[in-house]
């Protein structure tokens, strides 16, 4: 195999990025999800009102809900970095036939203060409050994050009012109700994957510690100063820490989150420069530098008064940390540094972490106990990558020193044995490298259809062995109506999604040797090897199909196509007429209203234009034959 250290940083990013679009698409969850178990029914829409002073009590708000409360029209409750204080409101009924006890899971452990009041006839029955603010042991339901009881009578109907309030972290409320018995199995299920990150920085830090006792490099240094920085960080964003680790204490959950985060930031930035050497890379060496410094100032001030900015800059180093931590990885992988192979991946896996967390964060995906851990795990195999890279170091050192003591003809074959490995495998990407290019070549890339340059050879070569073999061969040319419109009102992406859905369509109606292909923009070719009315019958259906079943924008405003029809003959007895006969059909299509199916006939083409444009290529000796319009 062809070392690390010669893979283009390009390569690297064209495969990330293969593998973010290969990733299934899943729906947005609903803003309050119901467990099927939970005795209870209600709504999943969330009426809210921010309250930016913070002064709005319960009793102002029922008095007058409708002038304070709106509907929330989105996947899930977001408010993004707010300081406000957030009401929101949904009602829901007991379906128990005996008094019940339902609970209330907010998976956000950051969130400084969370009140929940239900409300019965106008009267508060119970109210409850969680949060960083208070601690663990002083919770009602002690976990890694807000739950809540509610104590439900048969047959009740309660409106439900829950405060949040959040000045360190994202304001995200993901609401769900659970049954006890599902909020055992979380919280077990949350243990265990603790109980395996904890056994796995605890692991990597006696390890490395022993390391750093014997080879006293500032490298282990700065990576064993690393894990219980980052491991603490950890602990407060998954809700662990407060839960298990200090649940008198409060300010980990608070102050803490930034001390540790910061520090964390600034000692990946000091292990990247022991890591990788960059001190022979002068700007890349103070860019990490200045990274670091910026990351422990912020750090510091974790015990000045909570402001917006100071935790938008925590935000942006989380973006701005693991670039930077890529970046020197990969110019360093571009100078062959025997490690940099590992710290890229490392950093790849942070950004998978927080990819994770943030699809999560916006609703794509559920918020399970592995998805909300998304940054721990991330970061967790980030520390094991670094581990790894610190003892390939090692590794490396070993095999420097034995190909010292080896000999030169030794040296000469294993030189010889990578030399050959190395061509075997160039050849082998050449060949795959060829054969994807050629593929690209005749594909469309939108549709993975044949392109115009894949397509036209093989409708030439249909047209020869029809005319060899007197079978009769027909041309279908057809495209979508008013496409501009679809592209002008729901957006360029939308357009790529329908013309994507007519050839999933399409595709249904057309057999194996059938010949399907994207022209132009919109334009299709289809070319069906029987006569002229078979050919039409299916245009007909295929129309119909399309008219049913392709949709555009949330409105699924129906999308429809028009077809123009031409079948191989003396007279069409080429490509460039065959197809050019199809055209005219299509134009006359349009002409007469769209949304239909026209075969070529001379005798009815009125533009000027159409003839214009058949004359000089048909020529006297090509006169089209005059069939029926449908």
């Amino acid at each position: 195999m062809a070392p690390f250290h010669r893979i283009r940083c390009g390569a690297l990013t064209y495969v990330l990025a293969l593998t973010v679009l290969a990733l299934p698409r899943i729906s947005p969850a609903a803003q309050v999800s119901y467990r099927a178990d939970a005795p209870v029914t209600g709504d999943t829409q969330v009426d809210y009102y921010a309250d930016a002073a913070g002064t709005l009590g319960l009793n102002d708000l029922m008095a007058d809900a409708s002038r304070y409360l709106r509907p929330l029209h989105a996947s899930s409750v977001h408010f993004g970095l707010s300081t406000s204080a957030y009401w929101l409101h949904w009602s829901l009924q007991s379906r128990a036939a005996a008094p019940t006890v339902v609970y209330l899971s907010i998976a956000q452990p950051t969130l400084e203060d969370v009140r929940l009041y239900v409300v019965q006839n106008g009267v508060v029955r119970q109210q409850h409050q969680a949060g960083s603010r208070v601690p663990a042991r002083e919770q009602v339901v002690a976990a890694g994050h807000p739950v809540l009881p509610i104590e439900l009578a048969p047959e009740g109907k309660y409106e439900l009012y829950l405060r949040v309030t959040s000045r360190m972290g994202m304001l995200l409320v993901p609401l769900r109700l659970e049954s006890a018995a599902d909020l055992e199995h979380s919280q077990r299920t949350s243990l265990l994957l603790n109980g395996l990150i904890s056994g796995a920085f605890g692991a990597l830090l006696i390890y490395n510690l022993l390391l750093f006792a014997s080879l006293r490099h500032r490298a282990y240094l700065f990576y064993v100063l690393l894990l219980p920085a980052t491991y603490l960080a950890c602990t407060v964003i998954d809700g662990f820490g407060p839960w298990m680790l200090y649940p008198s204490w409060t300010w980990p959950s608070n102050q803490g989150l930034m001390l540790f985060a910061g520090a964390s930031f600034a000692l990946n930035m000091l292990f990247a420069r022991a890591l990788l050497q960059t001190v022979t890379i002068p700007r890349l060496d103070r860019w990490l530098l200045t990274v670091a410094a910026v990351s422990l100032a912020t750090a510091l001030c974790c015990w000045l008064p909570p402001t917006t900015w100071l935790y938008r800059l925590m935000a942006l180093l989380c973006l701005v940390t693991p670039v930077s931590g890529a970046l020197a990885g990969c110019i360093s992988l571009q100078r062959a540094h025997p490690q940099a192979r590992f710290f890229v991946l490392a950093q790849a896996a942070v950004w998978i972490g927080m990819g994770t967390f943030m699809l999560s964060s916006a609703g794509v995906i559920g918020f399970g106990p592995v998805v909300r851990q998304g940054i721990t795990l991330g970061v967790t195999l980030n520390a094991l990558l670094l581990s790894l890279a610190l003892a390939d170091r090692i590794r490396a050192l070993k095999q420097t020193t034995e190909r010292a003591e080896s000999n030169a003809r030794q040296i000469l074959e294993r030189r010889q044995q990578e030399l050959e490995r190395t061509v075997a495998e160039r050849t082998q990407q050449l060949d795959q490298a060829r054969r994807h290019a050629e593929y690209l070549a005749v594909t469309d890339a939108l549709t993975g259809i044949y392109n115009r340059r894949g397509l036209l050879p093989l409708v030439q070569t249909a047209i020869e062995r029809a005319q060899a073999e007197g079978t009769p061969l027909t041309l279908i040319c057809f495209d979508l109506d008013h496409f501009k419109h679809i592209n002008d009102d729901f957006g360029h992406a939308e357009g790529d999604r329908v013309l994507c859905d007519l050839v999933t369509l399409t595709r249904k109606h057309v057999r194996q040797s059938d010949l399907l292909g994207r022209t132009g923009g919109e334009e299709f070719m289809l070319a069906l090897g029987v006569p002229l009315a078979s050919a039409v019958q299916r245009a007909q259906e295929l129309r119909e199909h399309l008219q049913q079943h392709l949709k555009a924008g949330r409105e699924r405003r129906p999308v429809t196509a028009s077809f123009g029809v031409a079948t191989l003959g003396p007279e069409f007895n080429s490509l460039e007429v065959l197809q050019q006969a199809a055209d005219a059909a299509l134009y006359r299509a349009k002409r007469r209203g769209r949304n239909r199916v026209e075969v070529y006939d001379e005798k009815d083409e009125a533009s000027m234009r159409t003839r214009a444009m058949l004359r000089p290529k048909f020529g006297s000796s090509a006169r089209l034959r005059p069939p029926k319009t449908i």
